[in-house]
């Protein structure tokens, strides 16, 4: 390996580890039943999974399933694989969030998929959204509201930049 692969590796935490990375690349195929090139790119996206026993990763995922059981489970972990990694803290601020959403949104049978798609949104505070939502539209039409569509207005309603950007 070159010196600077080496030294920038070093610098990320990654030392060349490679059981390590192994190990939580068997653990996140098995707990998420994923390929292991979706494991990779979970790894990639977020490091600190390097660091996620296969205990908590568990626990995570069953956290995960009950925040939103129908949403596409891998799916979710893959858009936000901070999420298996993140604090006490920031999961039961994620798991609050979730609540909150489907009890103001009672009529509403795409609140899980706007969960699997959106789950950073989760981690923000999202009652001026849901005050929003239901000034602007009807139960009706919210109840037939497209997911992405409910995710984008949450955002501007709370003052969030869009999914995927990066506020600068």
């Amino acid at each position: 390996m070159p010196y600077s692969v080496a030294v920038k590796r070093q610098e990320e935490g990654l030392d060349g580890d490679a059981a390590l990375c192994a190990a939580r690349m068997a653990d996140l195929t098995q707990t998420l039943q994923c390929s292991a090139t979706a494991a990779a790119l979970a790894l990639h996206r977020e490091r600190q999974l390097l660091f996620v026993g296969p205990a908590l990763l568990a626990r995570r995922v069953l956290q995960l399933r009950a925040a939103a059981p129908s949403a596409d489970l891998m799916r979710l972990c893959l858009l936000a694989p901070r999420l298996l990694a993140s604090p006490d803290e920031e999961w039961a601020y994620f798991q609050a969030s979730a609540d909150a959403l489907r009890a103001a949104l009672p009529d509403c049978d795409w609140v899980d998929l706007c969960i699997q798609e959106d789950p950073e949104l989760m981690l923000c505070d999202i009652r001026p959204g849901l005050a929003g939502l239901s000034e602007l539209w009807t139960p009706e039409q919210l109840a037939t509201m497209d997911p992405d569509h409910a995710s984008l207005a949450m955002r501007a309603l709370c003052g969030l930049p869009r999914r995927g950007v990066v506020p600068g």
